[in-house]
């Protein structure tokens, strides 16, 4: 059995290793592929985040991800990553779920040639935050939003924001007064509560550069509040 050092955070579990030491002991993280043609089944309590998972090859699909007593299937390994595997026997371990609407959309585990025993190890908010970011991204099958947190994140493109002026003054111009009131909401709650919504934006397939930017607002005092400045005018505009 492996032991490893793992944060408990709202949606689960995160490992505290980086992905280097991580493969150094054979193990690795992995959104589960397939999730949304096995959706009944994976709101099973046997797949939630601590939940241990056995993976099983397939007829059609090179691994299997079923839950612990091989009686649901609930996905399947990315094919690529099946694909380059050696040869050897295969766990897993469920880490981080994301839920929309009650419903769990999304299964984040961890893959092992030895069975996983999850340590506790507290982060503080902004640690927790970093590890967040640093996971793989969520598939996603779902068509683009047109929600207007989401609208700004659609900014990012290929270029660069380099002003905190620049970056609020484009921010605010792209969110509705709804958006604007979300976003001010983000930005004015205490830190830790920051923090961890900086971690759940970060688990979007297209929030992750959002939640670096506002991450960079928590080391930038004078960024953050002149972001809220901004939407606060923006609003006694409107």
């Amino acid at each position: 059995m492996i032991q490893l050092d793992a944060c408990r955070c709202e949606d689960g579990f995160v490992l505290v290793a980086d992905a280097h030491d991580l493969l150094d002991q054979h193990v690795w993280v992995t959104w589960v592929a397939g999730l949304w043609q096995h959706a009944e089944e994976t709101q099973d309590p046997s797949f939630a985040p601590g939940e241990p998972l056995v993976l099983d090859p397939e007829q059609d699909n090179p691994i299997g991800i079923w839950n612990g007593d091989h009686s649901l299937l609930g996905g399947y390994l990315d094919r690529w990553e099946a694909a380059s595997m050696t040869p050897a026997h295969r766990v897993g371990l469920s880490l981080l779920e994301h839920v929309e609407e009650g419903s769990r959309t999304g299964l984040l585990i961890a893959v092992s040639r030895e069975p996983i025993q999850l340590v506790g190890a507290p982060l503080d908010p902004a640690q927790l935050a970093r590890h967040l970011r640093q996971l793989p991204r969520m598939p996603t099958r779902r068509p683009p939003t047109t929600d207007p947190i989401e609208a700004v994140w659609s900014m990012a493109g290929g270029g660069e924001l380099i002003t905190p002026e620049d970056i609020s003054r484009r921010m605010v111009a792209a969110l509705s007064e709804d958006g604007s009131r979300v976003l001010l909401d983000m930005l004015t709650r205490p830190y830790a509560e920051r923090a961890a919504l900086i971690g759940s934006v970060a688990q979007h397939a297209d929030g992750e550069w959002l939640a670096g930017l506002l991450t960079d607002f928590e080391v930038d005092e004078v960024s953050r509040l002149t972001l809220v400045d901004a939407l606060r005018r923006a609003l006694e505009v409107e």
